[in-house]
């Protein structure tokens, strides 16, 4: 909504630059002095700038990606002084790659620097490739990164266009189109390739990045009064920069709830490794279980767990009406239900519980926090709803409530149903209740932790359990310690949220 008002407002303005006008490319000459002038100026020192050996320009464009480059220098830094040359990149371990570059993310940007530097290597002796048309050949490489590496390394008249560039030439020519549509990018593509100057392309694309980087910044207002372009840029003179560039809005993430296992023994953490196709492909984790929770349940409730009895906690919003909460009953937990309003709770696990109802005035005066388990069993038709839709036991439970049980029955038993998953066995004649032992001791961390993927976010808990030495782990999972972690293991950042715990456990 906000976007097709911006666009309207932009439509509605005076007459829009024409987009076949060749006073486009005349606009583009015009301000490539002082576009060159400001830049000779104002650029920043970074690692890699001044550079013309194309493994280093190429590195770090590939770290650049969908990566702010306050992150990435460090990394950069420590990159090259591990692997300093393209055969060091080509040689390397693939743990060892992934180690160098945990905490930048999209791990597949390290693995195809890889397999890039052995394509090199294989089908060029060694030679940097020198030309656009042969680096887009190489994994992972697109028409920005080939066109940044052949116009900085070598001279190469060809356009670097990325999301900064894109900014400037949307507000430049005062254009409301689309920039995520690739024919709107091919075009400005098109009209950089005759504009850009003969000598120094580098220094041409580089300044126009910069420009974006620093001046003419995403997100708000740019900085108008510092651009060496506001005498030229038709959006300024319009007065409406800021509503430019126009993107059309992206498809919402689809949202996924899991529980991670945090599971020790003796100072060490069991991880596995993922997959070798798909999200995270080929990674370390921290084993984890989906939790499935139905669209009309999300949101709804916020679940905890008391570390000494893993009581599961279910808070229900105020505005939920005639609230019913349902408790998984099996020999693993115990269930604690608040509610503002005396509400009905239900064993979700096929048995039949009573339970002592908790009203507002419970709350209010910190009775709750005494009571350690509010279900108790009243015998097989204890629990059963009577024809007139009250709970045999008296308390006021509309009969409807008691419907909504199948749709919770998932959320509240996720898990039980995470542990099963998980095919950790333990060999002792009394399994069941060494089960009960282990998960009566476990910690489900009451704050939700998210980590956003390009495509999906993960909304995640944890459940932290210490294993008996008799257990075993499944095939594939391995025990890790400190040492282990710190030097060889790469822990996706998704996991990192929970390294407080994780340093609780290898203590």
């Amino acid at each position: 909504m906000v976007n097709r008002m911006k666009k309207e407002r932009i439509l509605q303005s005076s007459h829009l630059v024409d987009r076949d006008d060749p006073g486009r490319l005349e606009l583009i000459c015009s301000v490539t002095g002082p576009l060159l002038d400001w830049f000779h100026q104002n650029s920043r020192e970074l690692p890699w700038r001044g550079e013309k050996d194309p493994y280093r320009i190429w590195v770090s464009e590939i770290m650049l990606q969908q990566t702010r480059i306050g992150a990435v220098m460090a990394y950069y830094l420590r990159f090259m002084e591990a692997l300093p040359s393209l055969t060091d990149l080509a040689r390397v371990q693939e743990e060892r790659l992934l180690k160098l570059w945990q905490g930048l993310g999209y791990y597949s940007r390290a693995k195809n620097l890889k397999k890039a530097a052995e394509k090199i290597m294989d089908e060029y002796g060694g030679a940097f490739p020198d030309r656009y048309d042969l680096l887009l050949k190489l994994p992972g490489v697109g028409a920005y990164t080939a066109g940044a590496i052949a116009s900085i390394a070598f001279g190469e008249r060809v356009p670097a266009v990325d999301g900064n560039v894109l900014r400037v030439l949307s507000r430049l020519f005062a254009d409301d189109r689309d920039i995520s549509r690739q024919d709107i990018r091919e075009e400005f593509r098109r009209l950089l390739m005759e504009a850009m100057p003969k000598e120094a392309p580098g220094n041409f694309n580089e300044a126009l990045m910069e420009l974006g980087e620093l001046v003419c910044i995403p997100n708000g207002m740019p900085l108008c009064g510092e651009c060496p372009l506001k005498g030229f840029c038709m959006a300024f003179r319009r007065g409406n920069p800021e509503e430019l560039p126009f993107r059309v809005k992206k498809k919402a993430r689809k949202i996924q709830h899991r529980l991670v296992w945090l599971i020790h023994r003796d100072g060490r953490v069991a991880i596995r490794k993922r997959p070798d196709k798909g999200l995270l492909s080929g990674l370390w984790e921290l084993p984890n279980t989906e939790i499935r929770i139905p669209e009309d349940m999300e949101a709804s409730c916020s679940v905890s767990a008391d570390s000494q009895y893993s009581n599961t906690e279910i808070r229900i919003p105020e505005d939920m009406e005639n609230s019913c909460a349902f408790a998984a009953s099996d020999r693993y937990f115990n269930t604690e239900i608040l509610s503002r309003e005396a509400s009905c709770a239900f064993a979700g696990s096929g048995r039949y519980l009573n339970t002592e109802i908790l009203n507002a005035e419970d709350l209010e005066d910190g009775e709750m926090k005494g009571k350690k388990t509010l279900m108790r069993q009243k015998g097989k038709n204890a629990g059963k709803v009577g024809q007139d839709g009250r709970a045999p036991w008296g308390s006021d439970c509309d009969s409807s409530e008691f419907r909504a049980r199948d749709r919770e029955k998932d959320f509240i038993g996720f898990i039980q149903k995470g542990w099963d998953e998980l095919g950790i066995k333990i060999p002792d004649k009394q399994a069941d209740a060494r089960e009960e032992q282990i998960l009566g001791g476990s910690f489900l961390g009451a704050k939700e932790e998210k980590h956003i993927f390009s495509h999906i976010e993960w909304h995640m808990r944890l459940v932290r359990l210490e294993l008996p030495g008799d257990s075993e782990i499944p095939s594939g999972w391995i025990w890790a310690d400190r040492a282990a972690l710190r030097d060889k293991y790469a822990l996706p950042n998704a996991f990192r949220l929970f390294e407080k715990e994780l340093e609780r456990v290898l203590n």
